[in-house]
């Protein structure tokens, strides 16, 4: 059990002793113990964030509702700079070194634990960089390959880190609503 009463929207491990979890009024709580005591940390947020996810390398994200906040080494958390900051955001993917934040229009990538990010292009992008796409979804296994599923339950697939995007046709439901992965191949 954690320290709070509100419901929990988020939960993230960074390894079986190293917790974190993100209730519905933005309050942040850590466990060193596997979740045996948690005690409260200081977000650093006016608005409550959508997700938390701990990242290898002791880095911690909050995503959304605009933007990514960062701490590092138990650090405070702050805003991560440049384009990013302006970002709606609700939900962010781990791949081994690779960080995916989404929300229904954008998808950004990081590769150094948080600390830059850059934009990954949707399926359907047209020649002037928009796309018609709405995100429900997305799961990553690397930096490079990964699925994203959009609000028509239609499943695309990318191999070379967004720059072309396949539609995988074979998926056996209309009704998809998250994906997830448990390794590269399941």
């Amino acid at each position: 059990a954690t320290q709070t009463s509100a419901n929990l929207v988020d939960v993230s491990f960074a390894s079986s002793a190293v917790g974190y979890a993100l209730d519905a009024t933005g309050g942040l709580q850590l466990t060193t113990n596997g979740g045996a005591s948690w005690r409260t940390l200081d977000p650093g947020t006016t608005t409550p964030a959508d997700a938390v996810a701990a990242l290898p390398g002791n880095a911690v994200l909050l995503v959304g509702p605009v933007g990514v906040f960062r701490s590092v080494a138990g650090g405070r958390f702050n805003p991560v700079g440049g384009a990013v900051n302006r970002a709606r955001l609700s939900d962010i993917d781990v791949a081994g070194a690779a960080a995916f934040a989404f929300g229904s229009r954008a998808l950004i990538l990081s590769t150094n634990g948080g600390a830059k990010w850059k934009a990954v292009r949707l399926p359907l992008t047209n020649k002037k960089g928009s796309s018609s796409i709405v995100i429900d979804s997305v799961a990553f296994t690397s930096a490079s390959s990964g699925l994203l599923l959009d609000a028509q339950s239609r499943l695309w697939q990318t191999r070379n880190g967004g720059r072309s995007w396949g539609e995988v046709l074979s998926t056996g439901t209309s009704g998809g609503t998250s994906l997830a992965f448990s390794d590269p191949r399941h």
